[in-house]
């Protein structure tokens, strides 16, 4: 039996069965059970089903077969009804915000939802809501036999939680949804800094910072700054201001800015020097909160530091080691001194100065430090003045030159080398100390002219005259290197008095070095045993009429000149300081009386009359037991007119003769006699002096109208030695001399020196060498001494005549 179906739409199969086309299908009865018919869309159509039984048996030959067949049929009404698509939206995402500069401003979403449908034949469609009330979107189908796929992006605008549902459906309206939960999480701003780190010094601007902030535009960006000065450690809130000056640092830029937002620092960086970090936090309306960090390194702004303090100081006395040096300062910033490298001033007294001896630049030794600045204006912060009382102890040395290092600190940095020196205040002695102001320095190392060249000096012979001792230290700057010339050996010293008593000269060589000392922790040699060449000429009290030119060879190659004329180095006024050339002092012949005050009525000496005068008075010399004409020629002396000080009509030194110009304001007189102060007799009394005669021998004071010429008859010259030598020969039994005898003698040792001479008896040879004994004394020490007697009877002469006295007060 066969089972035939027909009336099948196109559309549908069995699962058992021939399909004969057409829409008919044939099965066998074994082919019924679990028969099932698919349609692939839905559809209403009618099976027309026929089973036909067939029945074989013999025909009435042998040779046929005869089949008997019977069919039967039904009819079946079909409906297949749509079924609705199934989809699955995929699973939930979380995603970051997305702000400027990543690919969108906005945040992305990709979703991929699946779909299945029996009605393989079936078309889709789908839609997405994502959720922030944008609306519902198409989205992208893909599809196949029964399968498909939905895809779809969208941007949101916000940090969030999004349902998003996915629905598709068919094209008999069979409709599925499906939700996933996206989940927009909320970014911090992204920060940025144009300017990461500078170096400014104090007072002046900095470089504008500017910070850019950057999120989504839908959210409001507000900022603030804050500072540390410990690396990050802490912040304080703002932006640091030390006050010192107008103007500070200004950070602006409004709260509630929509991306891209921005803020500015700038200004002038009034604080102290050291590294700060300008940090800016920057927090989003959602509570997202951002940093960036600028650094800048505040440097200690450029100071001029200028000595002004003395460069020459005294000690009280020969006996006493210290003085007092007014150590100051000009403290200069950088505006006022050279104001076009900068226009940015800043507070000078925010400066501090450290004055340091820098003589041993191994070993310096500081001074004083954290010395305050004094405005020298109150209404100019830009210059003032630093002081220090240094009181300085030079021991047992006639003299020493310092290098005083002016060093500049606190929020300012600079530096200035002196040179001071403290000298005790002995004859036989050239020693000085000051500064020049460049005008034509020449040489390899010349000074730059308007800068300062510093010296100071001390030369002297020994008692005896027979060596020159001292040191020389002078500073030269050139460019921006700093010069140092020193000496080590002083060859000669060559000291005369000039045409006035008042003035004096001096000449000095020496050998020396020459350094680099810029840096003076690592001075550089530039040569050494050189030759310097100094001419001082010391003009009087208070030293601002004092001259002094230096020179420096190195053999044909001059090295330094510090007042080049084009052929040779000139004397060039101090601009700053003192010289002294200490001479022993002029022996004077003083008028016995009161110089007179008006002097309108009296005539001056001419150099032909005090020539006349000199000859006679040498004549008159000549003839006295008291020339000597192997020890001195009076025609070599030097006769010179001057006006000299106060009541003084003559003075000698060495072979120089001084006369006053008008015999302190009396006139001169040339016949006995006659007005005025006679000529003849001051003459023969310096002559006198440059013969080696003292005031034990010749009178003090001349009055006037008076001609004293009676010492010239007497053995004066036994009677100069008879005193002193007659004393000398018993000291130099004991092997000393009177340069000995003084060298020992101090106010202290009053006691026995050396083998048993007394003090006293020294005391009293002393006083005689200076003419401090009365003419008595020397007839009493003649009487009891000069006859004989033994070395200790002398010396008790000398105590009683003596008896009571010190001599040395």
């Amino acid at each position: 039996m066969l089972i035939h179906l027909s009336g099948l739409p196109a559309i549908a199969t069995l699962n058992q069965g021939t399909d004969n086309g057409g829409g008919q299908w044939t099965l066998l009865p074994t082919e019924l059970a679990g028969l099932e018919i698919t349609v692939a869309d839905d559809a209403a159509f009618i099976i027309n089903v026929v089973a036909t039984a067939t029945e074989e048996f013999p025909s009435s030959t042998s040779l046929d077969v005869a089949s008997l067949s019977a069919s039967t049929g039904e009819s079946i009404d079909v409906t297949v009804e749509n079924v609705a698509p199934v989809v699955d939206a995929g699973a939930d995402q979380t995603v970051d915000e997305s702000h400027a500069g990543m690919p969108t401003e906005l945040t992305t979403v990709y979703i991929t939802a699946l779909f299945t449908d029996v009605g393989t034949l079936d078309t889709h469609t789908a839609t997405i809501d994502w959720g922030d009330s944008t609306g519902t979107m198409s989205g992208n189908v893909s599809q196949g036999m029964g399968s498909g796929t939905v895809t779809g992006s969208h941007e949101y605008a916000d940090n969030g939680i999004y349902t998003v549902k996915v629905t598709v459906t068919d094209d008999d309206g069979g409709v599925h949804s499906d939700t996933l939960t996206v989940t927009v999480l909320n970014v911090s701003p992204d920060v940025t800094v144009d300017v990461d780190s500078q170096s400014v010094q104090y007072s002046d601007s900095i470089d504008a910072i500017t910070f850019t902030a950057q999120d989504i535009a839908a959210d409001t960006l507000s900022a603030a700054i804050a500072y540390s000065t410990d690396g990050g450690a802490t912040y304080t809130a703002g932006l640091p201001d030390d006050g010192t000056i107008v103007g500070d640092l200004v950070f602006l830029g409004s709260d509630d800015q929509a991306s891209p937002a921005t803020w500015t620092v700038s200004g002038i960086a009034d604080l102290e020097p050291g590294a700060y970090q300008f940090r800016i936090t920057v927090l989003d309306d959602e509570g997202g909160v951002s940093t960036a960090i600028s650094s800048i390194d505040v440097q200690r702004e450029t100071a001029v530091a200028t000595y002004s303090g003395s460069t020459f100081v005294s000690t009280p006395s020969v006996n006493n080691n210290e003085a007092t040096v007014e150590l100051r300062a000009t403290i200069q910033d950088i505006t006022a001194a050279l104001p076009a490298t900068d226009s940015e001033a800043g507070n000078i007294t925010t400066a501090t100065v450290s004055f340091i001896d820098n003589s041993d630049p191994a070993s310096p030794v500081v001074i004083a430090t954290d010395v305050p600045i004094t405005l020298l204006d109150v209404s100019d912060p830009t210059v003032g003045v630093a002081a220090y009382s240094w009181t300085v102890d030079i021991g047992n040395a006639d003299s020493l030159t310092f290098d005083v290092l002016i060093q500049v600190d606190d929020y300012y940095t600079g530096s200035e080398l002196d040179l001071i020196t403290v000298s005790k205040p002995l004859d036989n002695a050239v020693t000085g100390g000051g500064y020049l102001i460049n005008e034509s320095s020449e040489g390899t190392y010349a000074g730059d002219d308007d800068r300062r060249t510093n010296f100071g000096f001390n030369i002297k012979t020994n008692k005896k005259g027979t060596n020159v001792q001292g040191h020389v230290n002078i500073i030269v700057r050139q460019d921006d290197r700093i010069y140092q010339i020193k000496t080590n050996a002083t060859d000669s010293l060559v000291a005369l008095p000039g045409s006035d008593p008042e003035v004096s000269h001096a000449e000095f060589i020496a050998k020396a070095n020459f350094r680099d000392i810029t840096d003076p922790l690592n001075p550089i040699s530039l040569g050494g045993n050189l030759q310097l060449i100094a001419t001082v000429t010391d003009a009087g009290e208070p030293g601002d009429s004092d001259s002094v030119a230096f020179t420096v060879w190195d053999g044909g190659t001059l090295l330094y000149s510090s007042n080049w004329s084009g052929t040779l180095t000139t004397e060039q006024l101090l601009a700053g300081g003192n010289i002294q050339v200490r001479l022993p002092q002029p022996k004077n012949l003083l008028l016995d009386g009161v110089a007179a005050t008006t002097t309108s009525d009296v005539s001056s000496l001419t150099a032909s009359q005090l020539q006349l005068e000199a000859t006679d008075a040498m004549e008159l010399l000549s003839q006295s037991v008291a020339y000597d004409s192997s020890s001195t020629s009076l025609a070599n002396i030097d006769l010179r007119i001057a006006d000299l000080p106060g009541n003084a009509l003559g003075a000698s030194f060495g072979n120089i003769i001084w006369v006053d110009i008008n015999a302190a304001g009396n006139g001169w007189n040339f016949v006995p006699g006659g007005n005025g102060v006679d000529l003849l007799s001051v003459l023969t009394h310096e002559y006198g002096h440059a013969l080696g005669l003292d005031h034990d021998v010749l009178d003090s004071h001349l009055a006037e109208g008076v001609r004293d010429l009676d010492w010239l008859h007497t053995d004066v010259h036994e009677k100069h030695q008879s005193v002193g030598n007659v004393a000398v020969h018993g000291l130099s039994t004991r092997g000393l001399d009177r340069d000995d005898l003084e060298t020992a003698t101090t106010s202290e040792n009053h006691e026995v020196i050396d083998d048993g001479l007394s003090a006293k008896a020294i005391d009293f040879l002393l006083a005689e060498r200076y003419g401090e004994r009365h003419e008595e004394d020397e007839e009493e020490f003649e009487a009891k001494s000069i006859s004989g007697g033994s070395e200790n009877a002398q010396d008790e002469v000398f105590a009683s005549l003596f008896e009571g006295e010190d001599l040395f007060d």
